[in-house]
């Protein structure tokens, strides 16, 4: 039997529409598709969530909850994640954190995540993936080892869009799509032999 095309969630965690988190992602929702995988971006600053209480079903309203489970359902389906960050206040977005808070370890178990972020400094502009790395470890989820970090310079503008003109780091982000698709399958293929002992 096939395994049918790996899901990717993209998670956008800045909150400025047509960022440069947006534009790396949308760089590699094109990758994935090239690779035969079905890539889902969710851009928290188009789609943002309330933010997160143990009790929502009292007091959000339908609609708010309705975004929240479709939310939920593209994480439980995903085979593998990207969540992209710029550095705010040396750290990853609050949005991002609470998109992640969202979520619980069942959405992750055992799954590979690739990190992305982008600042105006090579100092710091890592920062959010170091970060992102202990929470997707505590997640129970797995970060790959390659990331991608970006800063403005690598882009240009076109049309109120960030267009990636920097060559060498589109050829790494083609290799970061196919580290996280070769974990993907990977894991995929660990948890179906584990499955078929018991």
């Amino acid at each position: 039997m096939t395994q049918s095309w790996p899901r990717i969630f993209l998670i956008g965690g800045s909150a400025e529409k047509s960022s440069y988190i947006r534009a790396n992602l949308e760089l590699l929702q094109e990758i994935f598709r090239d690779c035969s995988a079905q890539p889902y971006l969710w851009d928290l600053s188009e789609c943002s969530l309330p933010l997160f209480s143990p009790s929502w079903r009292e007091t959000l309203q339908p609609q708010e909850m309705l975004l929240i489970e479709e939310f939920i359902l593209q994480a439980d389906q995903a085979d593998a994640f990207v969540l992209g960050s710029p550095v705010y206040h040396n750290s990853f977005s609050g949005i991002l954190k609470n998109a992640l808070d969202t979520l619980a370890r069942q959405h992750f178990y055992h799954k590979p995540v690739a990190l992305v972020s982008n600042g105006y400094s090579d100092r710091t502009a890592c920062v959010p993936c170091e970060h992102l790395r202990s929470v997707v470890k505590e997640l129970s989820a797995i970060a790959i080892p390659t990331q991608m970090i970006t800063l403005p310079a690598d882009f240009i503008s076109r049309e109120s869009q960030y267009v990636m003109v920097n060559a060498s780091l589109r050829e790494r982000f083609w290799q970061l799509a196919q580290e996280l698709l070769y974990f993907t399958r990977l894991l995929r293929s660990v948890g179906a032999s584990q499955t078929s002992i018991y």
